[in-house]
């Protein structure tokens, strides 16, 4: 119970009556998930210098009002609201320029891939720290091949990313993926204690090999050569992605096992 003094003289007295005596109540005073009663008790207890002027016995009144106080879990200020979560290819590891017929960055398979997330604020846009989410936030990352002919795409196994995945980034092995195929990197973001969870994901293509083309020998037809008859061989009809010429080619041979009948490299011939 806390008292408030009627007493007083002059102006501040007739400004009190008008207005009511004021009690400020801070946060978190009344207990959480309950219904508060709030009381209020007037008592008219003249002091001893007023008492001839007043000669009134001591008397009170009391009111009551009941108010219901939310849960603290149900405080919307105090849980971090769920943030724009986006996924970045590294830079480093897309072809310099070039995208696919989709419109999606190149990689090369061959080598490994970083994947990075960046998070923002989804009302302001303003970018946020992986230290601005909650403590317990987790992500879970995913690989997903697409499909061909109709078949729907495949989650590839786990062990496709190298390392520790993060809510900082991802690491794709080298040579986890294959030549000429798309991806779908994807991340969930989750907290408990926010109530929230997050997915974004990022498309790739692997670029593929140059095709559609053959090698042309000027012996039309496998026969035997004098060990100083020269032999003229030709590339024709190679072609690869949009932007990705020109082409390099290296000519080699190989030697065929007496036995086995198993093709040795055996040597290169200069380049072209």
């Amino acid at each position: 119970m806390v008292d408030v003094p009627l007493f007083l003289r002059g102006d501040r007295q007739n400004d009190l009556r008008r207005r009511g005596p004021l009690l400020q109540v801070p946060g978190g005073t009344l207990p959480p998930g309950s219904i508060a009663v709030l009381s209020l008790a007037v008592t008219r207890n003249p002091n001893e210098a007023s008492a001839a002027l007043f000669p009134l016995a001591p008397t009170s009144k009391s009111v009551y009002t009941a108010v219901g106080v939310l849960p603290s879990s149900s405080s919307s200020s105090q849980a971090a609201p769920a943030p724009q979560v986006q996924l970045e290819i590294d830079g480093r590891f897309l072809l310099p320029g070039l995208l696919s017929d989709s419109g999606f960055g190149l990689v090369n398979a061959a080598r490994r891939m970083l994947v990075q997330v960046r998070l923002s604020d989804a009302a302001t846009g303003v970018g946020l720290a992986i230290d601005d989410l909650p403590s317990d936030a987790v992500a879970e990352w995913r690989l997903y091949q697409a499909g061909t002919g109709g078949q729907s795409q495949q989650r590839l196994d786990a062990s496709s990313f190298t390392g520790e995945t993060t809510l900082r980034q991802a690491i794709i092995r080298q040579s986890a993926l294959e030549d000429g195929a798309q991806y779908t990197v994807q991340v969930d973001v989750t907290s408990a204690t926010g109530g929230w969870s997050v997915r974004a994901s990022v498309t790739l293509e692997t670029n593929a090999p140059p095709s559609s083309g053959y090698l042309e020998a000027s012996a039309a037809t496998v026969r035997l050569l004098d060990q100083n008859e020269g032999l003229s061989l030709r590339a024709v009809g190679w072609t690869d992605d949009v932007n990705q010429t020109p082409l390099a080619y290296r000519f080699g041979y190989y030697r065929l096992e007496a036995v086995t009948g198993a093709a040795v490299a055996a040597g290169e011939l200069s380049d072209a």
